[in-house]
């Protein structure tokens, strides 16, 4: 009986954890080089079918260890359906107070995903684009190698 009752709440936990929101978007460009000019702008295109729907957003980001700062400026353009625009500036700690990366790291590589929007509502449905630019003082960025987007419905 009570291997019975274990292998029931085994199977409870596995379902609730796969309720989890599957994503709409999960996509990343590769920065030629792994210097990333200013003129590159990664870009992201999405369909929403429900602006009922609350969203969260994530950037992607994976980097060397020959990023030369501790923090990451970005402005992400988000291109509406009736051609509006909207700016977020992002700002992204690729470093703790002690100078190690943060992330999780293979060898000299690094990658996190950050989130920018939390249950976000779209204004329309329709189809969006996302556009990534580098807001540094230098250009190139060295050491980054990828810049993303993901956009999930919120968990409850």
């Amino acid at each position: 009986m009570k291997a019975k009752s274990w292998s029931i709440v085994v199977f409870i936990i596995l379902s609730l954890a796969s309720c989890r929101k599957q994503s709409i978007l999960d996509e990343n460009e590769a920065i030629h080089g792994r210097r990333w000019f200013r003129e590159q702008e990664p870009a992201f295109n999405v369909k929403i079918d429900s602006p009922t729907t609350a969203y969260d957003l994530f950037l992607n980001i994976r980097n060397s260890v020959n990023f030369q700062f501790s923090d990451l400026f970005l402005e992400i353009e988000q291109l509406n359906p009736d051609n509006s625009k909207v700016n977020y500036v992002v700002k992204i700690k690729m470093t703790n107070g002690e100078g190690l990366w943060i992330g999780k790291g293979s060898g000299n590589i690094y990658s996190q995903q950050v989130r920018f929007l939390s249950d976000y509502h779209f204004p329309d449905s329709g189809m969006y684009t996302f556009k990534v630019k580098q807001n540094m003082r230098a250009n190139p960025v060295e050491g980054i190698h990828d810049v993303g987007i993901r956009i999930a419905a919120s968990d409850f």
